[in-house]
């Protein structure tokens, strides 16, 4: 259910501060980033940009927000920005219509952006070229080896997945491995070929 605190209001806002080392850090008046929930360390891809996926509820109320928002859609929405000031909407992946989503995002080795959500089947997933952010594949559900249809699901708990670049190149998944609804049995798995198999 939602928290009894909610108040139907989806955004992520940012403070800045320029003295940190300072014992008396000051801190900048707050600026509202975008719509949506965030719950991710942001990507800063090799374009120099930054990238968000942040996902936008079904459960938010309409009244507080203009119809160029709500025509956006629910589920995930990429952002990007090129100096943590400005925040530009790129798109809504189409077949994202999750409330729960919690998208996390990063980028491959070869240059190509991968999406991944929490779903209660498993996890979904979805890419797109850094090149083109506004063009996403349609999602999948992610498998041990997604050449393969009959490959085993990566089964996890509806809960947060996070996924990340390493120095390597590997790609990084954290998730929860069962298939019950308890968040437990942390795991993690590594792919070589920037998400295609996780073996």
């Amino acid at each position: 259910g939602i928290e009894s605190n909610y108040s139907g209001r989806q955004g992520q806002w940012i403070t800045y501060c320029d003295n940190p080392e300072s014992d008396s850090p000051v801190w900048s008046e707050p600026k509202r980033m975008f719509d949506g929930f965030y719950r991710d360390i942001p990507l800063k891809a090799s374009d120099g940009k930054w990238y968000f996926a942040a996902y936008f509820s079904r459960h938010a109320m309409p009244e507080y927000y203009p119809e160029e928002c709500l025509a956006r859609g629910t589920g995930p929405r990429i952002y990007r920005s090129e100096d943590l000031e400005k925040f530009e909407y790129v798109c809504t992946p189409e077949g994202g219509e999750s409330d729960t989503g919690e998208a996390t995002i990063a980028e491959t080795a070869n240059g190509e952006l991968i999406l991944i959500e929490r779903n209660e089947l498993g996890s979904r997933y979805t890419k797109a070229k850094l090149s083109a952010p506004d063009k996403w594949d349609s999602y999948k559900l992610l498998r041990y080896d997604n050449n393969d249809e009959n490959s085993p699901i990566m089964q996890t708990v509806y809960s947060l997945n996070n996924i990340k670049r390493l120095a390597s190149g590997n790609l990084l998944l954290t998730f929860h491995n069962n298939n019950t609804k308890v968040r437990d049995n942390i795991a993690v798995a590594l792919s070589k070929d920037g998400g295609v198999t996780w073996p």
